[in-house]
């Protein structure tokens, strides 16, 4: 991965605290009582990664998981498709 993306372990790192900030931004305007509190009762409540047990921090995790997850199973296909076409072109010089 790093042939490809110099730098990759800080991108992921800041993106981890990214995503932690975010969910946090979730929690302050619902303690503020800016924002309805809509409670799950059958999920835990794990402060030091974010998790908080409302739909609200449910559903900003599922904004940043999903196109992570996108991104995570189409990045083999990409360098398949980049090899692919890099060995393509060495056969025709």
């Amino acid at each position: 991965m790093k042939k490809f993306l110099p730098g990759a372990t800080p991108l992921i790192a800041s993106g981890l605290i990214a995503g932690a900030v975010l969910i946090m931004g979730v929690l302050e305007p619902q303690e503020a009582r800016w924002v309805s509190i809509t409670p799950l009762d059958w999920m835990p409540r794990v402060t030091w990664i974010g998790l908080f047990p409302t739909a609200e921090s449910v559903a900003a995790r599922l904004v940043l998981v999903i196109p992570l997850m996108a991104a995570l199973l189409l990045w083999p296909r990409k360098r398949r498709v980049y090899a692919a076409m890099e060995a393509e072109n060495a056969r025709t010089r």
